[in-house]
């Protein structure tokens, strides 16, 4: 017989302590990639990511998953080259401004 196992708040707010982490993480990997370039936009964004609190909202949470299926997006465009990875790059970031705006109507 399976069990199934409910998370506690608790669980959650640690889940979304670590996806918040590695999302700041990965945008220190973005700068060195985007070069020159996206530096700054990337430093501002990294500062963002750090200081956002935790939730055991399941929304929040689908947000902050949401910013990482994007900065991977951005990770992938910056690897590639030319102008339409440019662009897409900065749709991308701005797509991550748009749902740290919405995680903070959720909270």
């Amino acid at each position: 017989m399976c069990c199934f196992h409910k998370k506690t708040e608790a669980e959650r707010n640690v889940d979304d302590r670590e996806i918040i982490e590695r999302n700041a993480k990965s945008v220190e990997a973005l700068k060195v990639l985007g070069g020159e370039t996206y530096k700054a936009k990337l430093g501002e964004l990294q500062e963002k990511l750090k200081y956002l609190i935790p939730s055991t909202d399941k929304d929040v949470i689908r947000c902050d998953e949401k910013i990482a299926d994007r900065l991977d997006d951005i990770k992938i465009a910056l690897n590639k080259s030319g102008d339409a990875q440019s662009q897409k790059v900065d749709d991308c970031l701005q797509s991550v401004y748009i749902t740290i705006a919405e995680r903070g109507t959720k909270l």
